[in-house]
């Protein structure tokens, strides 16, 4: 299959078929992708809206081929989860979103850890994060879409923080036009174990500043994460974001994953890239991505490490639509010198590989620093459209 241009400006399209479908009997959609490294495996957590966190694995040398290892969280409503390795207990941490029965109306952060030893023999869930802030119960009582990462940067003290931190998610902004509820705000937790205990650092939402949308409004923030391997000692930290929107005319409602930067050790941040991975019109011929593109994660590609895969998760309408994952080719960062002020673009392209499932895309570095970004795999709901793989240049 070929690559085809999209209506945004060094976004290519990867003509192709899904990898992954939902399977659950009655299910629509298989999304928030999560994906981890383990040995000469990929292996990833995605979840059905009524069969828990299914979990899968693939060569790598094949990271579009999955198949289903097992079922990592049984339960309904569990979902948005975030993969950590343990490598000092040779464990994997699953943190996940988990609603609360029997309505589902709230959410709170937990954890689940297995033994890598092939047995896939998962914890009972423990507490990690509850809604407790004011601003975690608007439109509903929750905190989710966990990433975890221990930050051994300078704080804008220019002291190490040397904790684990957690960017959540918390309350909602219900969406008439598809009837369901999206993330509002953006929190921070940390902790001197990752296993916690978790403790806000801030009392108020984290900010993300500038990238406006031409006639949308910005509703809420659904989730941040670093994109891995661009985040080293000493520089900006880099991160993709997705954010709900709402045409100021028509009303329509939205979500855009945009890349973001921050100077100040990862406490406030700023809009690089705007529509770095956006919906696709209607118009468009096999368009799984209509309306929202959102849960995502990142990873460092295994053919070549300048290139990092990005997992995430397309809606192909609003109401009884299904939803997939993909990836796009766009200028992605630009590089701050705190100290004369002056910018040094650092630009890319993400390309997204066309497949009904899983998708994936790519950001390549410029000659100034060796750092590409990848879109690696989509997981397209049943009865799927196709979903695509994308790789960004960032050159």
């Amino acid at each position: 299959k070929g690559w085809s241009n999209t209506s945004t400006a060094g976004v290519q399209d990867y003509e192709g078929d899904p990898i992954l479908r939902p399977s659950g009997l009655g299910e629509w959609l298989l999304g928030d992708p999560t994906v981890l490294q383990l040995g000469d495996e990929l292996h990833l957590w995605g979840n059905e809206v009524f069969h828990g966190i299914l979990h899968f694995s693939a060569k790598l040398t094949d990271v579009t081929n999955f198949t289903k290892v097992e079922t990592s969280v049984r339960l309904p409503g569990a979902n948005r989860a975030y993969a950590h390795f343990d490598a000092a207990r040779d464990t994997v941490i699953l943190f996940y979103e988990q609603y609360t029965p029997p309505f589902f109306r709230s959410s709170r952060i937990q954890w689940v850890e297995s033994k890598v030893d092939g047995n896939w023999k998962w914890s009972a869930p423990t507490l990690a994060l509850e809604p407790a802030l004011e601003w975690e119960m608007i439109g509903t009582k929750r905190v989710g879409n966990p990433f975890v990462f221990f930050n051994a940067q300078a704080s804008p003290s220019r002291r190490p923080v040397s904790k684990w931190w957690m960017y959540y998610s918390a309350s909602s902004v219900h969406l008439d036009d598809a009837d369901i509820d999206e993330p509002l705000h953006l929190g921070l937790a940390q902790a001197d174990d990752l296993r916690g205990n978790w403790t806000r650092v801030t009392a108020t939402p984290l900010a993300i500043k500038g990238g406006e949308f031409q006639n949308a409004t910005v509703l809420g923030i659904g989730s941040l994460k670093l994109v891995k391997g661009m985040n080293g000692d000493g520089t900006p930290r880099v991160a993709l974001c997705n954010r709900v929107t709402r045409h100021d005319v028509t009303h329509v409602t939205g979500s855009t994953i945009s890349s973001l930067k921050s100077v100040d050790g990862g406490l406030s941040w700023q809009v690089e890239t705007a529509t770095l991975i956006t919906p696709t019109p209607a118009a468009e011929p096999n368009t799984w991505k209509e309306s929202y593109v959102y849960g995502f994660d990142t990873f460092v590609s295994p053919s070549d490490s300048n290139w990092t895969l990005v997992f995430y998760n397309a809606r192909n309408g609003w109401r009884h639509a299904m939803e997939a994952i993909g990836n796009i080719d766009t200028d992605l960062l630009s590089d701050t010198d705190e100290e004369e002020g002056e910018e040094e673009p650092i630009r890319g392209q993400m390309r997204f590989y066309r497949r009904t499932g899983h998708k994936m895309a790519a950001i390549q570095p410029n000659e100034l620093n060796a750092v590409k970004i990848a879109v690696a795999a989509a997981i397209l709901a049943a009865g799927g459209n196709p979903s695509l793989i994308t790789a960004i240049p960032t050159g």
